[in-house]
């Protein structure tokens, strides 16, 4: 396993409308029993703001920097009854040293007789 100082999700970061300077991020994986996943978080959740501010195209580095130590979010989450975002508010994320384990899921299933195995490994690590 890999150990690092995180809060426990990986994102993608788009531009919030086509001409437009504000930036969101989307969650895209929320690694297990990380903090993120113990406040709840989900894939597809919309981060908006860090530390109250608006991510733009001007600051969302330097707002992407501040995620190394305690620090706020402030969300949005698809409600699929409205087909609309729900405004979510703010959790406070303070990244720990957390070991991760590349094995997400395996299993074995037997069709008709045969067994067939399946492995999903979330990344490579070198190993210095």
């Amino acid at each position: 396993s890999i150990i690092n100082n995180k809060s426990g999700f990986e994102f993608k970061l788009y531009l919030e409308e086509t001409g437009g300077s504000n930036v969101i991020m989307q969650l895209s994986y929320i690694k297990a029993e990380s903090p993120a996943d113990q406040l709840g978080m989900k894939r597809g959740d919309i981060v908006y703001q860090i530390n109250g501010t608006q991510l733009t195209i001007d600051n969302y580095q330097s707002l992407l920097s501040s995620l190394n130590s305690t620090y706020e979010l402030t969300y949005r989450r698809f409600n699929f009854e409205t087909e609309e975002f729900d405004d979510k508010g703010s959790l406070s994320l303070t990244p720990v040293v957390f070991s991760e384990n590349p094995f997400l899921l395996d299993s074995v299933y037997d069709f008709d007789g045969k067994k067939v195995g399946y492995l999903v490994y979330t990344f490579f690590s070198k190993v210095f």
